[in-house]
Formats: C-alpha cells, sequence, structure tokens
C-alpha cells in the first residue's frame, strides 16, 4: 500500500500550491462561480501572504512570493519526471537501480 501511495505523496503539495491559480483562472473564464472565485482568491492571498513573510525572514524580497506558482510547476514536473523513470537512475553514464 505504501508503494502505491507514495507517488501520490510526491504530487500531492505540487497540485494543492497549483489549484487556487488554477481555480483563480477557472472563474475568470467563466467556469466554477462567484464561490470558485471567492475561495481561489483567498487561498492565494493566504499562499501570496506565507511566501512573502518567508522571503522577508530569509532576508529576501517579498516579491519573489509573486512567483510561487511557477515553483510549484516545476516541483511538478520534477516529480513527475521521476515517477515515470522509476527505480533507473542514470549519473555519470552509468545506470543504477535504486530500493
Amino acid at each position: 500500500v505504501g508503494r502505491a501511495l507514495f507517488p501520490l505523496a510526491l504530487v500531492l503539495p505540487a497540485l494543492l500550491l497549483l489549484a487556487p491559480p488554477a481555480g483563480l483562472a477557472a472563474a475568470l473564464l467563466g467556469g466554477g462561480g462567484s464561490a470558485l472565485l471567492l475561495w481561489a482568491t483567498t487561498a492565494i492571498a493566504g499562499s501570496l501572504g506565507w511566501w512573502a513573510w518567508t522571503y522577508a525572514r530569509l532576508g529576501l524580497s517579498p516579491l519573489w512570493a509573486l512567483l510561487y506558482p511557477l515553483g510549484a510547476a516545476m516541483m511538478l514536473r520534477i516529480v513527475l519526471e521521476a515517477i515515470v523513470r522509476g527505480r533507473r537512475v542514470v549519473w555519470k553514464g552509468r545506470e543504477y537501480v535504486t530500493g
């Protein structure tokens, strides 16, 4: 069961971060209605606040928070590529099989 659920556990954080921007886009394009628009804007505001606070605490510009959907999309791509690749890893021309 753990092996079957592990890929889902890898993908879930990125999907949760991307759901509000996708919901906002859908609401602005006429789908989902006002409830989706309210949920998406509230969730995005919370995420932006969290990331702005985190970047400020690290001494970085809080404006980097605006790029959090891009980071989530990249995380999703990396995780999906790892899932597709499976247990085979190639490094410096050598192939390894993990676990």
